[in-house]
């Protein structure tokens, strides 16, 4: 009796550290100790400003975050992040620092009347950039307050995505050879773990029932083509390789860069690319104002988002690879 008990115990905790952690936590510091607030999607998280501020059991979701310094002369720092479930993110805010190639490529864009944006006196002064991520464990939670009933079912809830699966099983009676009933009760919860057990014995008949129970409801949640890619995604169905090639060869045809990009632009706004053939198509152009104008624009019609940093390998200037992130933060 007390082995077939602990076996049971056993295979249940065994089971619940299957399941990973729901939720997510941010933990966001400032390198050089200012103080600040965390704004959420337009909710400030902090009553007060600090210098080191976590923020625990997330859901995951897109969030728009910004910082905004207790010294108002600092600005502000935004940025869009796409967080994990059971993973915990720790953001680092410190000064942008601005490298020497970068102020030259600026004087040179300055020289030859390229086209920029009329953002660089807005240009923020703290960047906010992600230094570690750790994965979470997963959390026990205490066992379930017991209650007297009669027929104990085994309930087992697995969420997933925008959906849930519920499966109740209920076993009730087993006889051991000595003529004696047992009654064992066992209650499961997932997302964290409670076990309620109880045990019974009975010298009478005995009898056995299973009674199974499924029930789903949830909108199919979108599986990306890419192997191992579980990142957020922004269109869903990529580019087939054959038809890419295609449309590259017809942009890699045109002696000026103008055309390039109309082409480039044509073909993207009718489909949706990966971040590698965004980084393939920006190989096209010659000038690396260009680059950055059609990583900005692709962006929007890129279906694994988080990939793209894949393209910051184009640039040649580090400037560039500011200048693109600070666009992606800002939208």
């Amino acid at each position: 009796m007390k082995a077939l008990n602990l076996l049971i115990l056993i295979c249940l905790v065994t089971a619940g550290s299957l399941f990973a952690r729901p939720t997510c936590d941010l933990v966001f510091f400032t390198e050089e100790g200012e103080r600040f607030y965390v704004v959420l999607n337009g909710v400030r998280q902090n009553d007060s400003p600090e210098t080191n501020v976590a923020l625990r059991d997330l859901q995951p979701n897109s969030y728009r975050v910004k910082i905004i310094f207790e010294d108002e002369e600092l600005g502000e720092v935004n940025r869009t992040i796409h967080p994990e479930a059971g993973h915990e993110y720790i953001m680092n805010i410190r000064e942008r620092r601005e490298t020497g190639v970068g102020q030259k490529f600026r004087r040179i864009a300055t020289d030859l009347n390229a086209r920029r944006d009329d953002a660089d006196d807005d240009r923020e002064l703290y960047v906010l950039r992600t230094l570690d991520v750790n994965v979470l464990p997963v959390e026990h939670t205490p066992p379930a307050q017991q209650q007297s009933r009669q027929q104990a079912p085994v309930s087992h809830q697995q969420h997933g995505g925008s959906g849930n699966v519920t499966v109740t099983e209920t076993h009730t009676h087993g006889t051991n050879p000595n003529g004696e009933s047992v009654h064992i009760s066992v209650d499961m919860q997932m997302g964290g773990m409670g076990v309620d057990m109880q045990v019974r014995e009975h010298h009478s008949h005995s009898t056995h029932h299973h009674t199974t129970t499924t029930t789903t409801s949830a909108e199919p949640v979108p599986v990306s083509p890419i192997p191992g890619y579980n990142g957020p995604i922004g269109c869903h169905y990529p580019m087939a390789p054959a038809d890419f090639q295609r449309a590259k060869s017809s942009i890699s045809s045109q002696s000026f860069e103008d055309s390039k990009m109309n082409i480039a632009k044509q073909m993207t706004r009718s489909n949706c690319l990966t971040a590698g053939q965004v980084r393939e198509v920006m190989t096209l152009f010659t000038f690396e104002e260009t680059k950055l104008e059609y990583a900005k624009f692709a962006y929007d019609y890129t279906h694994d988002l988080g990939n793209y940093y894949m393209v910051n390998d184009v640039f040649t200037y580090s400037f560039s690879v500011d200048e693109l992130n600070e666009y992606l933060m800002s939208r």
